[in-house]
């Protein structure tokens, strides 16, 4: 969104750029969606583990049949709890779906 415009630059005034703002989990499970060069999950409510089917092995897997070869799945997370039982879940669970993962933190943000 334009929140984050100073990170990602004018990406919305892209004519090829769509922007989605759904429940991933229903999106992906059902609808017969495009291929996406970018997907991104927040989940900066990770104290609360009410949500799980949304990092979930299954669901990760879902997401990347839904990614270009060469795409980018990103998941925002709250940088004041790094080592939290519930994050540290989640990286052990995306490992497990892609050779590549990759930990930044950008304002706060992981």
């Amino acid at each position: 969104t334009r929140q984050f415009q100073q990170i990602t630059g004018p990406i919305l005034d892209d004519p090829s750029m769509t922007l989605t703002i759904a429940d991933g989990f229903k999106h992906f499970w059902q609808t017969r969606s495009p291929k996406y060069h970018a997907i991104v999950l927040d989940i900066t409510w990770m104290r609360d583990a009410s949500l799980t089917h949304l990092f979930s092995a299954e669901y990760f897997a879902k997401v990347r049949q839904s990614l270009e070869p060469d795409g980018i799945f990103a998941v925002w997370n709250d940088a004041s709890t790094p080592d939290s039982p519930i994050t540290r879940a989640v990286f052990a669970t995306l490992k497990s779906v892609w050779p590549h993962v990759a930990v930044q933190e950008v304002d706060g943000v992981l």
